[in-house]
């Protein structure tokens, strides 16, 4: 709506300032009698069209009506309707004719249903649009039955990739025209206008980059065009010499995928991979293992840049995209196995992800301590990194390093991240940590490792703790931890736990995996200890589901019904799914904000804390106002939705709802409720879930079942450890 005000300009929303490659608003002023401008309405250059605003029915409270009297003279009877005014009014009539056009037609996008609208308009002003009318008055009946031009091609291509599009002429119910009368063809023919156009981002607007003129017989025509350059373009559909709605279709030109010099396989030597992409001054980023490099249509801030050769000394699985003008290419993953005889020794130096071939070797006896210094250091500028390297042989059951003031300045002046490898653990501490240690003359760190726990052989168990100037120093999130693991271990297997001050063991969540290394923030003085664990659960024979289960049961987030039971088809609960959710989430509450909103759930409930802990951070809402149905069961778009609230209002995560992504849709689309489907468009961005088949379907009001939400959770983990990680 333009506003009421009779002002030379719009008010919000019409004002908001979208760029033309996003999905614009349409503009409405009103009209009165007459066709004239209401005197209120608000005009402007940039008002679309226009609809009746004075004297329109309307609804209105009874227990309002009384005395009401908005306009001298109108006939008011206190029943709940009223004559009303304002542009309000006139942007009903035009929502309620997209309403009518998005029904015959389910397929129309809000660009198209603008240009429809518009084209059906009647010029009741100056010729052509003009700051009160703007393109005219809307019309119903034109709008809905001049034929249209309909555009299918894909979305997305690579560069110098063929463009197929398939042009064709439809009526109002998304059906070709196949017979045509004279006074819609000429004989049966039209010339269409074809246009490709690339769109510049930081000038916000359209260059022509091709134009052709072709001829339609009988309502279809197929087009090919090649498009060389990576970029945001979209290709324009009109009639030369009829009155057909014409159509415009975006396109995004990604770069081409990344290719690797060595193809996925089984190597019986270590390797070096080199990574190209034919797409000219793309930049190639890389993460290993089940770390996405990707997330959110941006680069995961984990993603190292590519420079140069990647040293592969045992089995990987690399995950690589191309980047060019904030375009990423798709997504490739490489799986490398090494596998070397028993002569070969595993020369394992990954440092989360950077590997460095050279080690210089330090002798250090047990229990002695070792000053860090320039000598036994090796630079790599290419990776901005600092390494101490153990020597293989030492005994590091205890050990002492100590960091001069000067050499830490070193490190920080020339903008490295610092690395101790012992071996079977790595300590790293990134640049902006070191600063926070240049305070002091001299840093120890104190590394002491034992063989058991409780009796069990575990993986590792370390106790760490750092000193500035003999104080100890409190160096939570100040280092990352990287721990050597057993070449043959199953990750989904691994338990993490620690030590707190009160000597209680606790389950360690926001850690990760890198090849060969689990990585988890270092906390102050803290004993971690890993145990190999399975859970018992008889009722599961899915592989996939067994991995999945596993891997959340030893983070504590999920449980069975009982030690032996986990009954996968079993439908979970609106309560159920917050406790799961919230297990994972560990989300911290004042006090003051653990008001409870609802009169269906109580103080004493299981899930009473996990619930009202959700809605503070407004993840999980109720079903009305005051009330929140706990023992309901869950929907899947329900349950997508709250994962993605999750990740948006827990993690923090921003601009993740850009419309440039389009992807394949599911089957049964259109049943996904209103309120959903941008939660659901979003889950797709973040991988939470896929659709890469349009017969694929999606139920979305079906309720879920145990095995769903365990293997749904085991996506949501996987693409958000690394943000709690960072938190």
């Amino acid at each position: 709506m333009s506003g009421n005000f009779g002002e030379n300009e719009l008010c919000y929303p019409a004002a908001y300032k979208y760029k033309k490659y996003q999905a614009s608003p349409i503009v409405v002023s009103g009209i009165s009698e007459g066709n004239k401008r209401m005197l209120s309405s608000n005009y402007s250059l940039d008002v679309d069209v226009c609809a009746p605003a004075k004297m329109v029915l309307s609804t209105y409270p009874k227990e309002l009506d009384v005395d009401y009297n908005r306009f001298e003279g109108d006939n008011i009877n206190y029943d709940g309707y009223v004559f009303c005014e304002g542009t309000s009014y006139a942007g009903a009539y035009v929502s309620g004719l997209a309403a009518i056009l998005k029904a015959f037609d389910k397929s129309l996008d809000n660009n198209y249903l603008k240009e429809i609208i518009i084209s059906g308009c009647e010029d009741i002003g100056d010729e052509g649009k003009d700051e009160n009318f703007g393109y005219g008055l809307i019309n119903f009946s034109k709008s809905l039955y001049t034929p249209r031009m309909r555009i299918e091609c894909d979305d997305i291509i690579e560069e110098n990739e063929e463009l197929n599009c398939l042009i064709s002429l439809v009526d109002y119910q998304g059906q070709i025209i196949e017979t045509v009368s004279s006074d819609v063809y000429n004989e049966g023919q039209t010339e269409l206008q074809i246009s490709i156009r690339e769109y510049l981002d930081d000038n916000d607007i359209y260059i022509l980059k091709d134009h052709t003129v072709s001829e339609m017989v009988y309502g279809t025509l197929s087009v090919i065009k090649k498009i060389n350059k990576v970029g945001l373009y979209d290709i324009l559909v009109d009639s030369k010499n009829h009155s057909f709605v014409k159509n415009r279709k975006k396109i995004i030109v990604r770069p081409s995928p990344v290719i690797p010099s060595l193809p996925s396989g089984v190597y019986s030597q270590s390797i070096k991979v080199s990574l190209q992409c034919m797409s000219p001054s793309s930049q190639i980023y890389y993460t290993y293992g089940d770390i996405p490099v990707v997330i959110s249509n941006k680069i995961n801030p984990l993603a190292l840049k590519y420079t140069s050769e990647i040293p592969i000394d045992s089995s990987c699985k690399l995950n690589v995209v191309a980047v060019k003008q904030d375009i990423i290419s798709s997504v490739n993953t490489f799986i490398y196995s090494i596998s070397k005889s028993s002569n070969n020794k595993s020369n394992a130096q990954r440092i989360a992800h950077a590997i460095l071939n050279t080690n210089p070797i330090v002798e250090i006896s047990k229990d002695s301590s070792i000053e860090i210094t320039k000598s036994n250091i090796i630079i790599s500028a290419e990776r901005e990194m600092a390494l101490f390297k153990l020597d293989n042989s030492t005994d590091n059951k205890a050990l002492r390093f100590v960091l001069s003031n000067s050499i830490i300045k070193e490190f920080v002046d020339k903008d490295y991240t610092f690395c101790i490898d012992c071996n079977d653990i790595k300590i790293g501490i990134p640049n902006n940590k070191l600063k926070e240690l240049l305070s002091y003359d001299k840093v120890e760190i104190n590394i002491d490792k034992e063989d058991l726990f409780d009796g069990e052989k575990p993986i590792f168990s370390y106790c760490i703790k750092v000193t500035g100037d003999g104080d100890l120093i409190n160096v939570n999130n100040l280092m990352d931890l990287f721990v050597m693991l057993e070449e043959d271990m199953n990750i989904n297997q691994l338990a993490l736990y620690y030590l707190d001050k009160d000597n209680n063991l606790r389950s360690c969540n926001n850690y990760f995996f890198v090849p060969e290394h689990i990585v988890f923030p270092f906390i102050n003085n803290i004993k971690f200890i890993a145990l190999n664990k399975t859970h018992n659960f008889k009722d599961i024979k899915n592989e996939e589901l067994d991995n999945c289960v596993n891997f959340l049961w030893i983070r504590g987030i999920v449980n069975g019904v009982d030690s032996e039971h986990f009954q996968p088809d079993k439908k979970i609960t609106r309560a159920e799914f917050a406790v799961l959710l919230n297990r994972y989430l560990d989300i911290q509450c004042a006090e003051e904000n653990m008001k409870n909103p609802f009169k269906d759930i109580y103080a004493d409930d299981w899930y009473y804390e996990d619930l009202i802990k959700l809605n503070s951070v407004n993840i999980m809402n109720g079903v009305s106002k005051d009330e929140i149905y706990p023992n309901g069961y869950l929907e899947r778009q329900d349950m997508v939705i709250l994962f993605v609230k999750a990740y948006i209002n827990y993690f923090g995560a921003e601009d993740i709802t850009s419309d440039l992504y389009s992807e394949v849709k599911f089957k049964d689309e259109h049943e996904i409720s209103d309120y959903a489907k941008q939660y659901i468009e979003i889950a797709r961005n973040i991988g939470i879930i896929e659709c890469n088949d349009k017969n694929k379907e999606f139920k979305p009001r079906s309720y879920v079942k145990r095995d769903e939400a365990i293997k749904m959770m085991y996506e949501f983990v996987i693409n958000t450890l690394h943000l709690k990680y960072l938190e």
